[in-house]
């Protein structure tokens, strides 16, 4: 703890979580780098060891009837959804800074406040200060996710197949788990390993997908083999636009899904190497659709699903809808001119370049030359 809130009424007080377990492990060295953007402001920072525990401070905090400020978190996507709840309806804006691995909600605010997602970790903590500071809000929208009448609102987005397998590659690979300070070290780009090992398996799942159209309430069922599907907290997803994009003032739930047998292994590099960058790659295969409400129901068995980048259990109904809940979230002045040094390339990118480009190769090698035709020609069909 920082300093001690005083006994009187103060409009400047803060609630600073940090979980150091969280992304590369630099949640406490990102506060520390923005600490003297605070002076001024009155602060109990927390560090967080387990899941509940901002829950209980934000509830503690409130019930002294004194009025916070704003509640910032140092730490990734997951746990928040599980702790803002005594927020709702308090008014009491947050602010999160990308001390997390996928950093969604992060990404989202700096595409809207127009800073390159590509720039170098240090570069977006300190723009989330800028934004923090110059005290503009929007209401964030809050779905809500349902299993057997257990329900949970959530931040970002819901996932199963294999978006959600690459996100629990580094919680679920024997050689990360064993070996926690290579994960930490490899941080978001243990996504872009998982995405070269899904490449190379390609694993489909079977699914009853139900949906009904935010804009004519008409329901629609699909049964196929899915390679991915995922429910996110955004308006819309296009070309070159960041996935978290426009999702600050959405009423609405984007539907994502991608069937097996209509993408060649080409084209799902590509969308891999999309997400990696934060955007969606634009195909006529790649379904999206706004929704007010879905259900999706697993007919077989290995699938992974993720909440907000938390593993949930899979192979249960999950029924989704949008709510009344929202939570202001400091998301910056868009007229707003902001100067920030150019990001700089990160060679792992090309390493995941080369790692694909074999991956296919292996798989290419193994077939028998009709094989190989046959494969060629379904490929220039799906392009």
């Amino acid at each position: 703890m920082l300093s001690p809130f005083p006994v009187q009424e103060d409009p400047k007080r803060l609630l600073v979580f940090m979980n150091p377990n969280s992304g590369s492990g630099t949640a406490l060295k990102d506060f520390e780098a923005v600490k003297p953007y605070l002076n001024g402001y009155h602060i109990k920072a927390f560090i967080i060891h387990q899941v509940g525990e901002i829950k209980q401070r934000i509830s503690e905090n409130l019930q002294t009837g004194l009025k916070l400020h704003a509640v910032l978190f140092f730490m990734g996507d997951g746990p928040l959804h599980q702790e803002i709840e005594p927020l709702l309806g308090n008014e009491v804006p947050i602010s999160i800074f990308p001390s997390g691995t996928g950093n969604g909600i992060v990404s989202s605010i700096l595409d809207n406040a127009g800073v390159s997602l590509l720039h170098e970790r240090k570069v977006q903590v300190l723009e989330m200060m800028k934004i923090f500071k110059e005290a503009h809000t929007s209401p964030f929208p809050l779905p809500e996710r349902t299993i057997a009448e257990s329900k949970k609102i959530f931040l970002l987005a819901w996932t199963a197949g294999v978006i959600a397998k690459c996100d629990a590659f580094g919680e679920q690979s024997w050689l990360l788990k064993r070996y926690p300070s290579v994960r930490k070290r490899l941080g978001s780009f243990r996504y872009d390993l998982g995405g070269v090992w899904e490449l190379i398996k390609m694993q489909s799942h079977r699914a009853r997908l139900t949906y009904r159209l935010a804009s004519s309430q008409k329901e629609y069922l699909e049964e196929d083999d899915f390679l991915m599907t995922m429910l996110s907290n955004c308006k819309r997803i296009d070309k070159n636009v960041p996935v978290g994009s426009q999702g600050m003032s959405s009423k609405r739930l984007l539907l994502t899904y991608i069937k097996a047998d209509e993408v060649s292994r080409w084209v799902f590099a590509r969308i891999l190497l999309g997400l990696g960058d934060g955007t969606l790659v634009s195909h006529p295969n790649v379904h999206r659709v706004e929704v007010d409400y879905a259900r999706y129901e697993p007919l077989d068995k290995g699938n992974k699903v993720m909440l907000d980048g938390e593993a949930e259990q899979a192979g249960q109904v999950v029924e989704f809808s949008t709510t009344k809940n929202r939570i202001p979230v400091f998301t910056g002045d868009e007229s707003v001119q902001r100067l920030v040094p150019q990001y700089k390339k990160n060679p792992l990118r090309y390493l995941m370049y080369m790692m694909m480009i074999f991956g296919i190769y292996k798989t290419w090698s193994k077939l028998n030359p009709r094989q190989r035709l046959v494969s060629l020609l379904k490929t220039l069909g799906r392009r």
